[in-house]
């Protein structure tokens, strides 16, 4: 910087200082910094946007408005669906992110799974669907492979509470996630017989040693049970898996509990997107529905 009678005249370091403080206060601040679940939904929100269609883009911004900013909204669990301890939650918080992935064509997370046993459980208890033959749920939190390979004891405990709470019921649902795959077990200790439907299980030779519940079944209910492969849709993808299984357990509430075994899933075609689509408008329907009459109402 040179002085001259009593002035300055900046040098050619200082002009470049000067440039490159006015370009710092000119930057716009960096954007906060999205955690992983909001990076999630992000993503979730481009493919609804770019590769799904209008009417799954509609559900989307229905959606929005529901949860309005929440992560998650929680819901009540049906008092009389599973045995309660002072430790259970008397609450299921419903991801935002999870039903998003319902929309987009991804691998679906257990609170979702969780609200579609609590519908159909509904549907029955209120007498929407009829009683008979009796239908039960085991927790979808409590059993999965996770659960059985690290705390086989407390698995075979639930699996045996909900079998004395609902004494009587001839068949148990059980969605299983193990190994980032969904798998829906069909159990009856009333018949001494437990069905597996896996989308994969012809492709991957797959029998019931596979799948660690099978073991904790076998411990809570005895090793004279008879066990049946399902040969049922198979998925191309890696994605499917959650969908088929919603679609397999409202199959079964709705319509196929009337006269099953005999009317056994045998179609073993590759589930279609066009089929995917018709399951997520039929569920989504439903979970908008169960909104109006209250079952999704807040504790």
């Amino acid at each position: 910087m040179q002085f001259v009678s009593g002035a300055f005249f900046p040098d050619q370091h200082d002009v470049h200082m000067s440039e490159r403080l006015d370009a710092m206060f000119d930057e716009e601040p960096p954007a906060p910094k999205l955690s992983k679940a909001e990076q999630k939904i992000q993503n979730a929100l481009l493919n609804i946007e770019n590769e799904r269609a209008e009417n799954i883009r509609l559900w989307a911004k229905r959606l929005k408005d529901l949860f309005n900013g929440k992560m998650s909204i929680e819901i009540n669990v049906p008092k009389e669906m599973y045995p309660m301890t002072s430790f259970d939650i008397e609450v299921e918080s419903i991801e935002y992110e999870g039903v998003l992935q319902f929309l987009a064509n991804g691998l679906l997370e257990a609170s979702f799974l969780h609200w579609c046993q609590i519908y159909l459980h509904n549907a029955v208890f209120y007498k929407i669907a009829p009683e008979h033959p009796k239908v039960a749920y085991f927790n979808i939190h409590k059993i999965t492979g996770k659960e059985c390979e690290q705390n086989f004891a407390s698995v075979k405990e639930h699996l045996l509470s909900v079998y004395k709470l609902k004494k009587g019921t001839k068949y148990f649902l059980a969605p299983f996630f193990y190994r980032a795959h969904w798998v829906l077990f069909i159990v009856s200790p009333k018949e001494r017989s437990v069905w597996i439907l896996d989308t994969i299980s012809v492709k991957a030779n797959k029998d019931k040693d596979d799948y660690p519940l099978s073991r904790a079944i076998e411990s809570s209910f005895g090793s004279g049970l008879t066990w049946t492969m399902v040969q049922c849709k198979r998925q191309d993808g890696s994605w499917e898996c959650g969908f088929m299984v919603i679609w397999f357990m409202v199959q079964f509430v709705l319509k196929k509990r009337f006269r099953f075994p005999n009317n056994i899933w045998t179609d073993t075609t590759s589930v279609t997107q066009e089929e995917i689509d018709m399951l997520v408008e039929n569920i989504m329907t439903r979970f908008f529905k169960s909104k109006r009459v209250g079952w999704l109402n807040t504790p």
